[in-house]
Parts: structure tokens; C-alpha cells; sequence
């Protein structure tokens, strides 16, 4: 029993890549660049909505 839990620590980091097709790659590269759009969009956003904010407050 121990030898078996002994083995399993010793195998368990090692990491088993699998051949991805090259659509997927594509895909995954192709989302990752529209995440990045969305956030920088949602990020001018907020900031946008906070100078209007701080400008709002100094008019006053």
C-alpha cells in the first residue's frame, strides 16, 4: 500500500499534453483576443463613468 500512494505522489506531476487540432488553437487564440477587446472596452467604461463622476462633484 505504501508503495502504491508512493508511487502515486511521484507520477502525480507530471502533465500528459494531447495533439490539438489546429482549429482549435485558432479558435482558442481568436476568443482570447475578443476577451482582451471586451475588457479594454469595459474598463474605458468605468473609468469614463468615474471622471463624469469626479467632474460632476467638483461642478457642485
Amino acid at each position: 500500500m505504501r508503495k502504491l500512494l508512493l508511487s502515486l505522489v511521484m507520477l502525480a506531476p507530471v502533465s500528459v499534453f494531447a495533439a490539438v487540432p489546429a482549429g482549435v488553437t485558432t479558435a482558442l487564440t481568436d476568443a482570447s483576443a475578443d476577451v482582451t477587446t471586451i475588457g479594454g472596452v469595459i474598463l474605458l467604461v468605468v473609468v469614463a463613468a468615474a471622471v463624469i463622476s469626479f467632474l460632476r462633484r467638483v461642478i457642485h
